[in-house]
């Protein structure tokens, strides 16, 4: 089942569930059953913010505020593609509840 970003509220907090093995001044790495992936720079900078603590609303606003833009939709749309790759990748779970901790222990 495909989502579409216009299902997906601001609010929901999306929380890594697979933690790096590497992280660089500039990259991380992670790996899990699919493989080795590697995040460079912003995408780095986005992992970091994906701790189940911060809302999508709160990345955004983090991103534009290092990045110097003002086009909330732009960062949303680049931001929800990162997401669901890394969903697709079992990496992340995009609208993470507390209580799915006890699910991937």
């Amino acid at each position: 089942m495909e989502r579409s970003t216009k299902t997906l509220s601001i609010s929901c907090t999306p929380c890594r569930i697979n933690e790096c093995f590497y992280q660089g001044d500039d990259m991380v790495e992670m790996r899990n059953q699919k493989g080795v992936f590697r995040l460079k720079g912003i995408g780095a900078a986005i992992w970091q913010m994906l701790d189940g603590k911060h809302t999508i609303e709160m990345i955004i606003d983090e991103l534009c505020s290092m990045l110097n833009i003002n086009e909330k939709n732009k960062i949303y749309d680049k931001l929800m593609h990162l997401l669901f790759l890394l969903e697709e990748k079992s990496l992340v779970i995009i609208d993470w509840d507390p209580l799915y901790k006890s699910l991937y222990k």
